[in-house]
């Protein structure tokens, strides 16, 4: 029997033990860094800050605008504290301040973290700091505000946008737009809409697309129909997301027909369905009943090279279990994507 090898972790604490004051210039600064990322666990938060603070002190102040990026890299590897650290109470008394890539930074980290409430305020200190905002921090805001439903925060960042810029981008009106339409606001969705026509913003398929999803959801028809239509005089081409909406719709509905009509002109436009086109049709047949019509076009799935989400097991296994079909509920749970054993479930 082969013995385990136990190879020796690199000591922590020789590295985090080296006093600041033993750096004489920027490249001692920097080495030392190099070798704190390097080390098999980060150092504490506290000898980043006493790093910052070395460098701020050496009055290399053009240097510390590339700590942007390095916020923004402790950000996506989920180490926020990191982050945070670089702009602590020693780096800003040592004369350097933040500037708005470096908030732009802090903000996003925030949202990424779900720390949406945290990214507002801190957007509302930069406004008292007199910070000037850019198009990304409004657009990061936005998204911000949507995300805890506060939209009258984000329709008042747009009139601001307005009063900065002369208008707000496209990107801003769809994240509300979009937002309205989840909340079953559709109405208010639409007023947006006016305005981005008003302001001369040109519209795209997401615009649309919202919209269509926002009148499917209270069950406006007509308007969904006259939006799709609208869409296509402006030359915008529906997507796989813009059938969709319908085709979802439908089936919930139970108008199956209907919705099989149209994944037919999905195909005719060259059109490939997706996994959710397949889920919401096995949504509906599993509904009415039709457990073999839902295994079959799971089957389909497979065989188009689709993998099936967790939504779509949960409807066949809930259609399986009221049948009482429990071996086929063993047979999904187990065998999964296995084509061949899918195809048994069907026989």
């Amino acid at each position: 029997m082969d013995m385990i090898k136990i190879y020796p972790v690199q000591p922590i604490v020789l590295a985090s033990k080296r006093a600041p004051k033993e750096m004489s210039n920027l490249e001692d600064a920097l080495n030392l860094f190099d070798s704190m990322i390097r080390m098999h666990h980060l150092p504490f938060i506290v000898r980043f800050t006493q790093l910052v603070g070395e460098i701020t002190r050496m009055k290399h102040y053009s240097y510390l605008y590339t700590l942007s990026i390095l916020i923004n890299c402790f950000f996506h590897l989920n180490h926020m504290s990191y982050g945070l650290s670089v702009l602590g109470k020693k780096k800003i008394k040592s004369g350097y301040h933040p500037n708005i890539v470096t908030m732009n930074t802090l903000i996003k980290g925030f949202f990424i973290e779900g720390k949406a409430a945290k990214a507002a305020k801190c957007f509302r200190k930069m406004t008292k700091t007199g910070c000037v905002l850019d198009m990304i921090t409004y657009n990061t805001l936005v998204n911000c505000f949507c995300k805890m439903d506060d939209t009258d925060s984000a329709i008042e960042l747009l009139e601001r946008m307005e009063a900065q810029f002369g208008k707000p981008n496209i990107t801003a009106y769809n994240t509300i737009i979009n937002c309205l339409c989840k909340d079953g606001l559709f109405n208010g969705a639409l007023n947006i809409f006016s305005e981005m026509i008003h302001q001369g913003v040109v519209l795209d398929i997401v615009t649309y697309n919202s919209l269509i999803h926002g009148a499917c959801k209270i069950g406006q028809w007509k308007e969904a129909r006259r939006l799709l239509n609208e869409m296509i005089g402006q030359r915008i081409s529906p997507n796989v997301i813009t059938f969709n909406v319908f085709i979802d719709k439908l089936c919930k509905d139970g108008l199956v027909v209907d919705a099989m009509k149209v994944v037919s002109q999905m195909a005719s436009q060259g059109i490939v369905p997706n996994v959710v086109t397949y889920t919401s049709l096995i949504y509906s047949a599993c509904k009415l009943g039709k457990w073999k019509e839902g295994a079959r076009l799971l089957s389909e799935m497979v065989v188009q090279k689709l993998t099936p989400n967790a939504r779509t097991f949960n409807i066949l296994i809930d259609a399986a279990c009221k049948k009482g079909l429990f071996d086929d509920v063993v047979r999904i749970c187990v065998l999964g994507l296995d084509t061949f054993d899918i195809f048994l479930i069907i026989n």
